[in-house]
């Protein structure tokens, strides 16, 4: 064998040990295929633990990674000892309701983050304890009253006088002369003073009452009735004159759309803007016209007109 044999052998050695250190991973450039290889998460800080009720503890906290596949939350009736994992959240959360607890109790919680790397270090121990069990009805809601924000919507609020309620139902009845029978159309939280009824009909009328509840008996709030949503009305939009244009408003583009449904006693400003070769000359039927502009109060069906000319232009 001749010198320029045996180079040739020994660089092909070389090559094939190269090519075999990069295919396994070598090469100083770290492992899995030449990526880097995922790390264990940042533990969760300002973990917080509060009271819900006597059975619920709402837990909090702070998520300071950006790796974590979810956080793992652990309780225990010990600061120290005896925790155990009650839940294994997604990532990004940043709170869990604990139900079910028993009454007049403290629990300790601590968290980690976790991913395939594994899981981080825990947190600080947060503690919360649960209200005393109830002894006695909760005291009755008062002063609830009702008030319409809109065409399909009512508010209804009312003082909170319990410290023992598990919930507050509230119910419903339509209104017709008299109030109907009523139904629960809500579960609430403890504490909860407001509520809102959505997706009624446009000037229909409703009777509600609040129910403060516990395991040992309710109390029922005064009775509000005939509490109506808001009319609707239609605003038409017509044009006169030998010109063109546009009047807008919202809900309406006078171009295509020329009417829209409106609340009762929505005041409404509509626009007008005349196309090329048309001049803008003035409205009919509006409560004021400043410019080119029109402002009508929608406490009935009402129908403006804007007029355009022709310049010739």
């Amino acid at each position: 064998m001749n010198d320029t044999t045996h180079f040739s052998l020994k660089r092909i050695v070389l090559l094939i040990a190269l090519f075999t250190l990069t295919a396994c991973g070598g090469g100083g450039g770290g492992g899995g295929g030449g990526g880097p290889s995922q790390t264990i998460p940042i533990e969760p800080t300002s973990v917080v633990a509060s009271t819900l009720s006597e059975s619920g503890i709402r837990v909090t906290w702070v998520d300071n990674s950006d790796n974590e596949d979810g956080f793992r939350v652990e309780r225990s009736l010990d600061q120290t000892v005896g925790f155990t994992e009650i839940a294994a959240t997604g990532p990004d959360e940043t709170m869990i309701d604990d139900n079910g607890l028993n009454a007049d109790t403290t629990y300790y919680y601590r968290l980690s983050a976790f991913n395939t790397a594994g899981d981080s270090d825990y947190s600080n121990v947060a503690s919360a304890t649960t209200d005393a069990a109830a002894t006695s009805p909760p005291a009755a809601p008062t002063n609830l009253q009702g008030s319409p924000l809109s065409s399909s919507t009512i508010r209804l609020t009312w003082t909170d006088n319990a410290t023992n309620e598990a919930n507050y139902a509230v119910m419903h009845a339509d209104f017709s002369g008299s109030c109907g029978a009523f139904s629960e159309i809500a579960l609430l939280s403890p504490d909860t003073q407001a509520y809102i009824h959505s997706s009624l009909s446009p000037s229909s009328s409703h009777c509600y009452q609040v129910e403060s509840r516990n395991g040992f008996g309710t109390g029922l709030s005064n009775l509000v009735s005939d509490v109506a949503t808001f009319s609707q009305f239609t605003l038409t939009v017509s044009k006169s004159g030998t010109g063109s244009g546009t009047v807008t408003a919202p809900g309406i583009n006078c171009g295509s759309d020329c009417n829209g449904l409106v609340d009762g006693g929505t005041v409404v400003t509509l626009s007008a803007s005349a196309d090329k070769g048309s001049l803008f000359n003035g409205w009919s039927g509006c409560d004021a016209t400043p410019g080119t502009q029109c402002t009508v109060t929608m406490n009935a069906n009402r129908t403006v007109t804007a007029r355009f000319e022709n310049t010739g232009l």
